[in-house]
């Protein structure tokens, strides 16, 4: 009887073990997330301007003059899209190897990211409706920069 009593209690405690193994991930995703939302409250996102003016593609640098200006920190680009459909308006960021990745692959990080189907989204900056075949440098999105992220609605159709 004390053998069965013992072997239950250890199995209880293996259990135990088991279960606080399975929750130190969590507290470490708790952790990332709080040193996260400390940073954003020390180095807030860029406000997108709710009334730029579109400009022309004409106005905008060359793009091979524009990457010349604007390496990479710490071997990746980082790009801001403000998300105004999810939870009233969200901001965060893309980590991108280099500006001049086209935006067809700066869709698919996001779709990673917030889980929208690349062949929804459309981003803004501030000529307008980015093109997929072009590359962030093409369109001069930098690091200060905003890109507003939309979710293009499919329409039922009822016949």
């Amino acid at each position: 009887m004390d053998r069965s009593r013992k072997e239950r209690w250890e199995e209880r405690a293996r259990e135990e073990r088991a279960r606080e193994e399975r929750r130190a991930p969590d507290g470490i995703k708790l952790l990332a997330h709080l040193c996260e939302m400390a940073r954003l409250a020390h180095d807030p996102p860029p406000k997108p301007d709710p009334k730029r003016r579109k400009i022309d593609e004409s106005e905008l640098v060359p793009e091979d003059l524009f990457l010349a200006q604007n390496p990479p920190l710490k071997g990746c680009a980082r790009i801001w899209i403000y998300h105004p459909e999810l939870d009233g308006g969200t901001h965060f960021q893309i980590k991108m190897p280099s500006l001049s990745e086209t935006v067809a692959s700066l869709k698919e990080k996001i779709a990673q990211e917030v889980k929208i189907l690349v062949t929804r989204q459309k981003l803004s900056g501030k000529v307008g409706i980015l093109d997929d075949n072009k590359s962030l440098a093409h369109y001069n999105v930098g690091a200060q920069d905003v890109l507003t992220l939309y979710v293009e609605r499919r329409k039922l159709s009822l016949s």
